[in-house]
């Protein structure tokens, strides 16, 4: 984790307003501040596949979009909760 990762995950967050990223709503997610807080993303949506027996890849493309807004990212695993009963797959970990 970088050093400003680390720092951010650790200063108090002021409850808002989020949205979950579909590429649709991009353009008017660049102009939503003020009105939108956080933009969710759940990472398992930026996933690609590389054949069966590979390990998935992270769409950086995607990625660097999401990246670019100006609202703050909230991960949100749908597909592969964390902290439940089941373990994590150790190259969705890695990925997330």
């Amino acid at each position: 984790m970088s050093p400003g990762c680390k720092r951010r995950a650790t200063q108090a967050v002021t409850p808002g307003v989020a949205v979950t990223y579909v590429a649709e709503l991009q353009p008017l997610l660049r102009d939503a501040r003020g009105v939108v807080s956080f933009i969710e993303v759940e990472p398992q949506t930026l996933w690609r596949s590389r054949g069966s027996a590979a390990a998935p890849v992270i769409d950086h493309a995607v990625l660097d979009t999401i990246r670019a807004l100006p609202l703050r990212p909230l991960a949100h695993g749908v597909g592969m909760p964390i902290g439940g009963s089941v373990v994590p797959d150790d190259a969705e970990m890695e990925l997330l």
